[in-house]
């Protein structure tokens, strides 16, 4: 067996397999396929051991140092783990000086509310320039958010630039007057 490193710290095994995704493409058109497997439940047990390993590695980081340097919340969090599982994370290691980036729809607003709180975008005094929030969808995600949606294959229909555009300016105003901010907003015109 392996001797342990370092990085293993944060890893927490859980009982159920890894999922496989697929992508299947069509060179003559550019036309895509995905097939994406179901992911398997996590246990509350298994949930639980992941926010001790945040603790225990990066406990206090969030407010004694400031925060992780960065953090990456994305995708969809597996069966088993609560809606607001990227938040819970968020509180365990975000702070002031944490540069985050949320490329996922589970449960966004919820996400982007706790990451502007953490890095001191939600009108606190405490917020510094150092930190930040930035989000990452696709067009359609973002269309979706501001109740838009665009007809058509993701891989063969391009949303409207222009149409993008005000949703993100819309996306950024509902933030604002909320109390918090969203300082980058960037879209992919794909899956």
């Amino acid at each position: 067996a392996a001797a342990a490193s370092a990085d293993d710290e944060l890893w927490v095994r859980v009982a159920s397999p890894c999922r496989i995704c697929t992508t299947i493409m069509e060179a003559s058109t550019g036309d895509a396929t995905e097939i994406v497997e179901p992911s398997g439940s996590i246990a509350e047990a298994e949930w639980s051991s992941l926010l001790s390993a945040l603790a225990a590695e990066l406990g206090g980081a969030a407010g004694s140092s400031g925060g992780v340097a960065a953090l990456g919340v994305m995708g969809t969090a597996p069966p088993g783990c609560p809606q607001d599982a990227y938040a819970q994370i968020l509180r365990q290691v975000a702070g002031p000086r944490t540069k985050v980036l949320v490329d996922s729809m589970a449960d966004v607003r919820r996400t982007l509310q706790t990451a502007a709180e953490c890095v001191g975008r939600d009108g606190s005094a405490e917020g510094s320039i150092e930190g930040g929030v930035m989000l990452k969808l696709n067009a359609r995600e973002i269309m979706t958010l501001v109740g838009r949606e665009v007809s058509g294959s993701d891989s063969q229909v391009a949303a409207d630039p222009a149409a993008v555009a005000a949703a993100c300016a819309e996306l950024a105003a509902s933030a604002a007057s909320s109390g918090r901010t969203i300082d980058y907003i960037c879209y992919t015109d794909g899956p």
